[in-house]
């Protein structure tokens, strides 16, 4: 039913892509709503193609604001709280400015943190590549340093990561060491019809998707083969260790949650299915038509696949 509605709403022509998970009602309060609080609280703004919207604010240069993760929580909440919603979101957003822009490494490393974005993070903004020290983690996926404050996420700019002295994989070894220690999710399993099951980890932190790199606290040792996992927003990391032949069933598991968990975020990262190796994430290629995805795996894979057995069958008992 929800994905219909997205597809009629798109359809219309009257709601942009990035907003079509919206009614044309939803759509239309959405952006009033939006558009009284920035009237209230900013010189001016604009709207940008693909979910931007530019506020003045007396700085010397325009903020960007993207409404595509605010849309997803207002979504996802009772209409009477989207204008509340709303109002913490945005405050939020423009408190980062207030932000130290060159902060010392000392008054931030207990709050520096790896985060994981899309590829194209920043892509629509000036100079959007110098916000943020960033590494490819595998197509789509970046992973880059962030700092943690108390009220907002800020990433870390290259001038800045520079200015501290301290090597960039020091940085990542900190920042991944704070997301141990500071942001565990929840673990839910989801057994599987064949045998095995999925699990996945979830919380409100927006470093949950940086568990993607740190799996082995959560995966079986004794896996030679790794895992496939899928990073569908900030709050989620969805996979399976490769153990026996239930993979094949999971596949299809992950990806239809990795799909609708993405269109519903908040924080969309990437609706696509990984093969976690090591320290090692590639692609596994997925093909969609219409509402069917095809798994089209790469023949390295195929042949982990061609080693492995059956699943033992699940109890009668087992839930």
């Amino acid at each position: 039913m929800s994905f219909m509605r997205r597809v009629r709403g798109g359809a219309s022509g009257r709601i942009p892509d990035w907003a079509a998970f919206l009614t044309e009602s939803e759509y239309k309060r959405f952006r009033g709503l939006v558009h009284d609080w920035l009237r209230a609280h900013s010189r001016g703004f604009r709207e940008v193609e693909g979910g931007g919207i530019d506020v003045d604010l007396g700085a010397e240069k325009p903020h960007m604001i993207g409404l595509l993760n605010l849309a997803q929580k207002c979504h996802a909440a009772p209409a009477e709280d989207w204008a509340a919603l709303i109002a913490e979101h945005l405050e939020s957003v423009i408190n980062t400015d207030a932000v130290d822009a060159a902060p010392s490494f000392e008054s931030v490393k207990s709050m520096l943190k790896v985060r994981i974005y899309p590829e194209d993070y920043g892509a629509g903004l000036p100079n959007g590549e110098l916000l943020l020290v960033r590494r490819p983690l595998a197509p789509g996926l970046i992973a880059a340093l962030a700092i943690d404050y108390p009220k907002t996420v800020a990433t870390v700019p290259p001038d800045t990561a520079d200015g501290w002295g301290v090597p960039v994989d020091e940085l990542f070894e900190i920042g991944l060491a704070n997301v141990r220690k500071q942001d565990r999710p929840g673990v839910q399993r989801q057994p599987l019809d064949g045998g095995g099951s999925i699990s996945v980890l979830i919380g409100d932190s927006f470093f949950v998707s940086t568990w993607a790199l740190m799996l082995e606290d959560f995966t079986i040792p004794g896996s030679p083969h790794g895992a496939i996992v899928a990073i569908p927003n900030r709050h989620v990391v969805v996979f399976q260790p490769i153990v026996d032949l239930s993979v094949v069933e999971g596949t299809q598991a992950v990806i239809a949650l990795a799909v609708q968990m993405y269109r519903d975020g908040p924080g969309p990262i990437s609706p696509n299915l990984y093969w976690r190796r090591g320290d090692r994430l590639t692609l596994l290629p997925t093909r969609y038509a219409g509402k069917t995805a095809y798994f089209e795996p790469p023949a390295e894979f195929i042949e982990v696949l061609n080693q492995l057995h059956k699943p033992a069958p699940r109890s009668p008992d087992a839930g």
